[in-house]
């Protein structure tokens, strides 16, 4: 599973003491001035925007510390880390998280450490969908919300007697002023018994688990999109940047309810000069516009299909295939190429050999579209080095296509 570690530290809104945050909670009490922080929905959000796609691209036991300015300022580190047991460092085995159809403990193989562990939540899931389990929160945050709620040791009764009447008073450590149930005094409990029954507590280490058959159904998120296509079934096609920092074209496809078919990355081709185009059979060309060559990809799974290498032309063949300065093109019925390069209207074949511009394919096969428009013939036309000012005139056209 991936686990998304998290270490989260905030301030009270009343005394501004420092506030651990250890389990996905609304509301926090803090054990300085003992009043109750309610986390909204916009803390959440702050916390868990990105940090699913995030930790998908960082390394085992990568992290990174954050800073979030906001109606409660967040001092957070997170990090992608198999959830464990924080006392002996020990993994918590991946099968164990079938056991817990509800919330329960764990028991450490290594060191007998119990760790609290519980499905994730709906409120939860409405950040992170594809979320699984909560691991190793301070249970005792969760104790209101609870159904069978771990009173922890300093929640135990203590005796303390009335100044009033000397009467015991049972405290239970929920409530600093307590009513004396003999003389009705109001009793505020000193500094060193609150304190006791509410010892400092420290940031701790938590996670949240998700399944990652889950992770890799998700759709990516685009920090930079250059291109977008769509089929004739409609499956959408898309060449993005997927993070800020990302040095890498990823080229990826969903279908048109826009759930995940594939993804890749290991394409030779510059994110900024990339462009992808449909072919009739519903695959994909993609090609950088710096380059000759050009990628057929498969659109049921993104693989390799071929590749149509290209060259700049030459003194022998000055009619070469070439990608370079191509702003967009055409697949055609009949699978030929209409590409516009420096303003230069030119068809290939598909192996990438030079077809007629306009006009009858050869080997009598069925014309495509395109060449229905046009008549003649013109296979032999050089593209120029730069761009032209205006796009050529279509001199040829006709005023109906041919059969």
């Amino acid at each position: 599973m991936l686990s998304l570690l998290l270490e989260i530290k905030t301030e009270c809104s009343s005394c501004g003491n420092p506030l651990p945050v250890n389990a996905f909670v609304e509301n926090v009490f803090c054990d300085k001035c003992n009043i109750e922080n309610t986390f909204n929905g916009g803390f959440w959000n702050s916390v868990f925007e990105d940090k699913l796609k995030e930790i998908k691209g960082f390394k085992d036991s990568e992290g990174r510390n954050s800073k979030i300015m906001g109606q409660y300022n967040i001092d957070m580190l997170y990090g992608r880390k198999n959830a464990r047991c924080d006392e002996c460092k020990t993994d918590i085995p991946d099968e164990e998280f079938v056991k817990f159809t509800e919330s329960g403990m764990y028991k450490c193989a290594k060191c007998s450490r119990e760790i609290f562990i519980r499905p994730a939540t709906d409120s939860l899931k409405s950040f992170m969908p594809s979320a699984c389990f909560i691991v190793d929160e301070d249970e005792n945050l969760l104790m209101a919300k609870s159904e069978k709620p771990l009173k922890p040791e300093s929640a135990k009764p203590v005796l303390y007697s009335c100044p009033s009447c000397a009467g015991s008073l049972e405290i239970d450590g929920k409530e600093r002023i307590v009513v004396c149930k003999y003389c009705e005094s109001k009793v505020y409990l000193p500094d060193d018994l609150w304190f006791s029954l509410h010892p400092v507590v420290s940031k701790q280490r938590w996670y949240i688990t998700f399944d990652n058959k889950s992770v890799s159904e998700m759709l990516p998120e685009w920090d930079s999109i250059y291109d977008a296509a769509i089929d004739s079934e409609g499956n959408l096609y898309f060449a993005t940047k997927l993070d800020t920092f990302d040095k890498v074209l990823t080229i990826w496809s969903c279908t048109s309810n826009l759930k995940k078919r594939w993804s890749i990355n290991n394409l030779n081709i510059d994110k900024e000069h990339s462009h992808i185009a449909v072919t009739e059979k519903c695959n994909l060309y993609v090609w950088d516009d710096s380059k000759h060559s050009m990628y057929l990809l498969s659109g049921k799974d993104g693989s390799v299909i071929k590749k149509i290498d290209g060259g700049a032309p030459t003194k022998d063949n000055p009619y070469t295939f070439s990608m370079n300065c191509c702003e967009t093109l055409i697949s055609d019925s009949d699978d030929t190429i209409l590409a516009l390069i420096n303003s230069t209207f030119v068809r290939f074949n598909a192996d990438g050999t030079r077809a007629s511009l306009w006009g009858v394919s050869s080997g009598g096969e069925s014309q495509g579209f395109f060449s229905k428009l046009f008549s003649g013939s013109d296979d032999e036309i050089k593209i120029p080095e730069s761009g032209l000012e205006e796009s050529p005139e279509l001199e040829k056209a006709e005023n109906k296509p041919r059969i």
